[in-house]
Parts: C-alpha cells; sequence; structure tokens
C-alpha cells in the first residue's frame, strides 16, 4: 500500500490497474447490498483500422472490494463517454445508463445469480438509438428522482450537436419525449434540478451554462450565464439543499451556485487542470469530489465562511483525470450486512474514492482520511 502524504491529510492508495482501453468514467452503485460494486468505462479510436474508418471502442468492467479488488465482468460495447446508476431502485432493480459513443444510450440492471455462485453482474436491458439517421456522440446523462415507479422515470442525455433530450423510460423501450438544440458546439454536460425535476441544466463548449423548463418545451432558456471563460463540462445540483448548483470548466474554477440568482457564483475556487466531474460527498455534502484532468484528483471542503479549500490531493494520475467517485459505504453499512466487516471503516472521515485517467488506462482506488 502506497502513502500519498498531502499538506492536510493523508491519501492512501489501496490498489490499481491498468485498463484495456482509455478510461474515462467510474460510477459507484449507490444500492444496499451492492454498495461494494463500482464500474468503470472506457473509450478509445481504434488505430490502423483496415477497412480505412476509424472503430470507437469501449467496455465496461465491474468490480466489487468486498475482498481484494476484482473485477466481476467486462462488457464489450461502443466507446463509454459517461454513465449513471438511478438514483433509486426501481421496481426492486438497481438500473445503469450508459453513454455511447455510436449515439445510442444503454440500460442495464445488476442481478444476483444463484445459479453462478451468487455471482453479479450487469444484464442489458435495452438500447436506444436517439437520432437513428445522423447519430451524434452521446456525452452525459441524468436522471430524474422520482421513485419506484418505472413510468415516471426519465433522463436526460446530451449530444455532440449541442442537442439535450428528454428520454422516458418504460419496460422495452427509451422514447425521446422533447428535443432541445441547447447549444451550437458539443454539449458536454447536462442534469436534473434535484428539488425541481421539471428544470434542466446544460454546459457547453461555446462556454455558456443554461437552465431550461421542460414544461415549456425548451423553446426558450431559462436564464444564459456567461461567466465561465472557457467550456462548462460539469454540473451537479445538490441532494440535501435546494437551490445548489456545482458547476466546473476548462477554464479550471469550481462555481457553486444560488439557482435563484445565476449572475454571479456564491463562490468559487481555482483547483487548476480542466474540471471534468464534480461529485457531491455522499449524505452530508461536506466535500466535493474533483477530477481535475492535467492535475489529478482534488476533494474540497465547504466552510461556514462561503469559501472552498483542498483538503487533499490525489496526482498520482499522470494523463488527464477523468472519472472519480465517492464510494456509499458507510459506518453503518456492516450493520447490516454482517459478513463484511472490512468495511467497518469505511464513512465519511474515512472516505473510500475511485478515479481513472485517460491515456495512461490508470484506474486506481483510494482512501482519503478527512476532518468533519
Amino acid at each position: 500500500m502506497a502513502t500519498l502524504k498531502q499538506e492536510n491529510t493523508n491519501v492512501l492508495l489501496l490498489w490499481n490497474t491498468n485498463t484495456p482501453y482509455f478510461a474515462d468514467s467510474v460510477e459507484w452503485c449507490p444500492h444496499f447490498p451492492y454498495q461494494h460494486v463500482f464500474v468503470c468505462g472506457m473509450y478509445q479510436l481504434e488505430e490502423n483500422n483496415t477497412e480505412g474508418e476509424q472503430k470507437r471502442l469501449g467496455a465496461i468492467h465491474l468490480f466489487s472490494v468486498l475482498e481484494k479488488c476484482i473485477c466481476l465482468q467486462k462488457l464489450q460495447l461502443s466507446g463509454i463517454l459517461d454513465m449513471k446508476w438511478c438514483p433509486y431502485k426501481v421496481n426492486e432493480k438497481c438500473l445503469l445508463s450508459v453513454a455511447n459513443a455510436n449515439g445510442t444510450i444503454g440500460v442495464f440492471q445488476l442481478i444476483q445469480d444463484d445459479k453462478k455462485e451468487k455471482k453479479i453482474q450487469l444484464e442489458h436491458i435495452l438500447f436506444s438509438e436517439i437520432n437513428p439517421v445522423f447519430p451524434n456522440l452521446i456525452l452525459s446523462l441524468d436522471w430524474y428522482q422520482e421513485k419506484n415507479i418505472l413510468s415516471s422515470n426519465c433522463m436526460v442525455s446530451s449530444e455532440s450537436n449541442g442537442n439535450i433530450d428528454l428520454l422516458q423510460l418504460t419496460e422495452s423501450e427509451l422514447k425521446v419525449k422533447l428535443k432541445c438544440q441547447a447549444h451550437m458546439h458539443e454539449t458536454w454536460i447536462v442534469c436534473f434540478d434535484y428539488h425541481n425535476n421539471n428544470i434542466i441544466y446544460s454546459g457547453s463548449d461555446d462556454t455558456y451554462l443554461k437552465g431550461w423548463d421542460s414544461r415549456t418545451n425548451m423553446n426558450i432558456p431559462l436564464f444564459i450565464n456567461k461567466c465561465h471563460t472557457m467550456g462548462v463540462t460539469s454540473l451537479r445540483s445538490s441532494f440535501k439543499r435546494e437551490f445548489l448548483l456545482l458547476s466546473g470548466s476548462y477554464d479550471e474554477i469550481i462555481r457553486l451556485w444560488d439557482t435563484r440568482k445565476m449572475k454571479q457564483p456564491l463562490i468559487q475556487k481555482e483547483v487548476g487542470g480542466g474540471i471534468w466531474r464534480l461529485k457531491w460527498q455522499p449524505y452530508n455534502e461536506k466535500h466535493i469530489l474533483a477530477a481535475c484532468n492535467e492535475n489529478g484528483i482534488h476533494i474540497l471542503k465547504l466552510l461556514e465562511d462561503t469559501s472552498m479549500e483542498v483538503v487533499a490531493s490525489n496526482k498520482i494520475h499522470s494523463s488527464l483525470a477523468y472519472g472519480a467517485d465517492w464510494s456509499w459505504l458507510s459506518s453503518d453499512w456492516t450493520k447490516n450486512n454482517s459478513e463484511n466487516e472490512e468495511c467497518e471503516n469505511f464513512n465519511s472521515k474515512n472516505s473510500l474514492i475511485v478515479s481513472c485517467s485517460f491515456y495512461d488506462q490508470y484506474l486506481c482506488l483510494w482512501k482519503a482520511v478527512l476532518e468533519e
């Protein structure tokens, strides 16, 4: 085990591996009893293709950290650009949506096969073509935050041509309910407001952050924010606190917004390296996890004086740190699953994190010891 000492805390590297393709997305399952499971998505253009066309290769690898970190499954797909677990179980199913470089969105469910020594696997449910005639890269995804009812579960996706799409999931298909030409350049990121699911936020390479209301068919944006000086690449609504929204950009600044006052951010913090993903800490949201491309992974703490400070950094990634996610394992987890005693210390002070980087094809599991 390697120890990466930082100024304010320690970061402990627990496990690492190299991925077969460039790694760009990691997502930890939020649902009991599968919170020990995470997925890594990959995307790579095939070189020296004899057919004269560049193929977009990709894969999803499913891992468990119950004992030693092991790979449970390897799925070969088109290039993966984003993945999101549905935040609630749907008909008792754990669902994963996958944004593909071939213009499709895949939906998988996590299953435990009793016939194969209770082996945990991802099972394909469906693939949906968003633009069958002129497919674009699907760049990002987010889930509607409705509980339990399949017919009420929607997604929003963004495309490389600037579109955003409001989608409805049924038992047999993923239907496009509404399509909007939101930006003139790549819409890198899209997300719901988790306290008002009619509201959608989008960020683009055109540097604009926009808000939309699906009840008005998204004909005119609710607002257009021009504070970012480079492309907007990450957006994350707060689960815990209404009106709070995080944004990240290639301009290397994390911004925290009050969505009622979108002219200026509440807080902004320069972290170095273009920001690709931002994640609120599960349960309490006192910390923010930031994947910062050329500058590794940082953990920031929200302070009472309405500022942010970097409290931990992992710079082991040498090339484009694109993916990072918090584990949902907590100190309460083993009380419901006594067979997994090694997980007893995974809590908000002792946070377990997985992260990945692109050209060096690097995936690692690490722990940050944080102060409350």
